[in-house]
């Protein structure tokens, strides 16, 4: 009897310490897998912070050539307007000017690049199709005086995000294809949407200069600039663009052909897009 007891109680603690033992090895497993995600996500933020950092030192490069420069032609423009040259005098103020309204834009586009990312912007009802032809009839003395045909399809589907945000997503957008349409005699520039699956996507396409496919992915870092020295600006356009795109839960892409031109392409998620 004390034999069976004994067996009984016996088999009781085996099970009780397997028990054990397999709660403690889910406890570690479970800890091992809280660790694991830990470290991945501390890892995920040293690279996003190794990034910024390269950023802001690239920032700091470009920004302190391109200010400086502007700031030493201007020195120089008014040191001569200071001599008394009565004939330079018209010349120098024309170029003080120009150059001042030039660093004015490239403040103005760091602001927009800052604020693109920001998830402060509240999403409404947008007509883009009405976006696009204001943007187009603020730029109309650039647009005429260089001949460029502009179409804006009509089959713009209207959607729900912050307007700001797609302003300069369009702005960006349309000024990069004015500026690389080249020496193109006939430069053309055509907006329009379609929708797909779970998203609407936008493009803006022109016959200009085009993009080599290895470019593809660097135009949209910021601070990166396309092509010769020719094209200036701060190298922000497109890198806003992606920041305000991603921040509505959109992406941002481009397809091209060198000396054909370039098509680029944003989505607008379905949740974002109005069906009424």
């Amino acid at each position: 009897m004390k034999d069976w007891r004994a067996k009984a109680k016996s088999k009781q603690d085996r099970e009780r310490l397997e028990e054990l033992v397999e709660d403690h090895t889910l406890q570690l497993v479970m800890t091992n897998e809280r660790l694991q995600n830990e470290i991945a996500e501390r890892e995920v933020i040293e690279a996003e912070l190794r990034s910024r950092n390269d950023e802001l030192e690239t920032f700091a490069h470009t920004i302190s050539h391109d200010l400086r420069s502007s700031v030493a032609v201007i020195k120089g423009y008014a040191q001569v307007a200071l001599e008394g040259n009565r004939e330079l005098l018209q010349e120098c103020l024309e170029k003080i000017v120009y150059l001042s309204q030039r660093m004015d834009g490239f403040i103005a586009s760091l602001l927009a690049y800052s604020q693109a990312g920001r998830p402060e912007g509240k999403p409404e009802p947008v007509r883009p199709h009405e976006v696009l032809e204001e943007i187009v009839a603020e730029r109309e003395a650039e647009i005429a005086a260089r001949k460029i045909e502009v179409e804006i399809k009509e089959e713009l589907p209207d959607i729900c995000v912050d307007p700001v945000r797609l302003q300069q997503v369009f702005i960006n957008l349309l000024d990069n294809a004015f500026k690389y349409t080249g020496d193109n005699p006939a430069p053309r520039v055509t907006c329009g949407a379609r929708m797909k699956q779970n998203a609407a996507i936008f493009f803006i396409s022109d016959n200009g200069v085009g993009i080599e496919r290895e470019e593809y992915e660097k135009i949209f870092e910021p601070f990166e600039r396309l092509g010769s020295e020719n094209y200036y600006g701060l190298g922000i356009g497109l890198s806003t663009v992606k920041r305000a795109v991603e921040g509505w839960g959109g992406r941002v892409w481009v397809k091209s052909i060198p000396g054909q031109g370039s098509t680029f392409y944003f989505t607008v998620p379905c949740n974002a897009v109005e069906t009424v």
